[in-house]
């Protein structure tokens, strides 16, 4: 997939995971104390924004994602971290944006960056795909960050989100991920061949787009709807 259909498959379907959210991960303070200090500032600089990121801080104060940290960026970093982890996947990939967005596309580095998976890593959707990558750097957040910063256990559910939907959205396109890798490196999909699409393809926006809708839907975005219709 392209990065900005990686970027909204993890915001909606980090979003999706928080309406189900198990209570251990419930915040312990609203979300919405913040936002109300952040938006004036936000009014004053871009207003054509703001109706947009209420919107966004609203799902994400009902969220039991929603961060622990009181501070008025906290929740914002959130997102960060789902956007981050969303594009991860794809730093094998010279010509990839999350490389491009860390200058490791260019020059010295970016050369000695590209011999390194090259020799190291192998090809694109390989090793940074695999199944297996997933699960041992969810369990290092997940056991590191708390460890060292006591709010940290949203952000690691919210890392380990983004990076495992990006290899759900691939496994959705012609090529495939081998998921099940080093073991087996045949690439496998989530749907029959015929229902993928190439990546940057109609289909592809279709199906991001209806995910979002679902997801707006399963927030009350229907009930809001009918209300409106009435």
């Amino acid at each position: 997939m392209l990065f900005r259909s990686h970027v909204v498959v993890g915001l909606s379907g980090t979003a999706l995971i928080a309406r189900f959210q198990p209570a251990w991960l419930t915040p312990r303070w609203p979300v919405e104390t913040g936002w109300a200090e952040l938006r004036p500032w936000v009014e004053s600089a871009t207003p054509w924004a703001l109706g947009f990121v209420d919107g966004v801080v609203g799902l994400w104060a009902a969220s039991g994602l929603a961060p622990l940290l009181e501070t008025p960026i906290a929740y914002l970093a959130l997102i960060a971290v789902v956007v981050f982890a969303s594009l991860l996947p794809d730093i094998d990939h010279q010509s990839s944006r999350i490389n491009r967005l860390f200058g490791t596309s260019r020059g010295l580095f970016g050369w000695l960056m590209h011999r390194f998976f090259k020799i190291f890593v192998g090809p694109h959707r390989t090793v940074t795909h695999y199944g297996l990558t997933w699960l041992a750097l969810s369990l290092i957040v997940w056991i590191g960050l708390p460890a060292i910063w006591s709010p940290g256990g949203p952000y690691a559910v919210a890392f380990s989100s983004g990076y495992g939907l990006h290899i759900l959205a691939d496994m959705l396109t012609e090529r495939g991920v081998p998921v099940f890798g080093p073991v087996n490196k045949r690439s496998y999909t989530l749907v029959p061949d015929l229902l993928t699409f190439r990546t940057g393809s109609f289909w592809e926006y279709l199906t991001v787009g209806a995910l979002t809708l679902i997801v707006i839907w399963v927030w009350g975005g229907g009930d809001v709807l009918q209300s409106l219709l009435a």
